[in-house]
């Protein structure tokens, strides 16, 4: 990322924004890029789990997901590592994804996966994390509660002046909240919808992308890929176990 423009530097050009609004006749309510994934909520992180969750059920294993996911929390005192999976008729688990936000999550995560250079020594593996997908976000609670969003508006009374203030200001939790909520269900703002039928997804495929969605053309510009390098990390772990053992024979004399 080269750069980055948060929401309480934002807030700076409102005023601007809220002009060219006016003048272009847009309404501010519409969806312009992304709505709610879908019509049962998306999330203010990007509803990536949900859409992903929806489309693998209904591509892998023709099950169309219907209402709300229900979402597990393992551990109580974690509510920032849920769990949702889906079931097959006859009570297998299909899929079984997650979310993680807060690095203590990401590391638990990444701990999981990552051989060490033992296991790399004696070739073996890990069995992972047991998920087939999981939505990493650095933020605890997700990207409504990032430090580049704006905090908890002041009571009424010290925004207006009259000096009268109601009991207590909202706090971060219940903006989050209340956040959440907007983004997840569109508070009648917005038409929730799946990315794939957004039209201006579509035109961006068609006028700057000139290529489908999976093509090979978008595939070079948006797919990550990968190297093994399983060798070269083998290498440094047998060099680091002979160096380990250099040193005992060593210290033996």
């Amino acid at each position: 990322v080269d750069a980055d423009v948060d929401a309480d530097v934002d807030a700076d050009v409102d005023a601007g924004v809220d002009a060219s609004l006016a003048a272009s006749g847009a309404d501010a309510n519409d969806e312009w890029v992304w709505g709610c994934d879908s019509k049962e909520g998306g999330g203010g992180s990007g509803g990536y789990l949900e859409h992903v969750f929806r489309y693998a059920a209904s591509k892998l294993f023709g099950i169309e997901v219907r209402g709300a996911l229900e979402y597990k929390i393992p551990r109580a005192r974690n509510p920032d590592l849920r769990e949702v999976t889906l079931e097959g008729p006859d009570g297998t688990t299909l899929l079984r994804f997650a979310q993680a936000y807060g690095f203590r999550n990401i590391q638990n995560m990444v701990r999981k996966i990552k051989p060490t250079a033992h296991d790399i020594h004696l070739g073996t593996s890990r069995d992972g994390c047991g998920y087939d997908y999981v939505e990493i976000m650095a933020c605890p609670s997700g990207c409504l509660n990032g430090g580049g969003q704006l905090p908890p508006p002041p009571p009424p009374g010290e925004i207006e002046g009259i000096g009268v203030a109601r009991p207590r200001a909202m706090t971060a939790k219940e903006l989050v909240d209340e956040l959440e909520t907007k983004y997840r269900w569109g508070d009648g703002t917005v038409e929730p919808r799946p990315p794939d039928a957004s039209p201006e997804v579509a035109e961006a495929y068609r006028d700057w992308v000139r290529g489908a969605v999976g093509s090979e053309r978008a595939r070079a510009l948006f797919h990550t890929r990968y190297h093994d390098r399983g060798a070269e990390a083998a290498a440094a772990a047998g060099g680091a176990v002979a160096a380990a053992a250099q040193l005992k024979l060593t210290s033996d004399w």
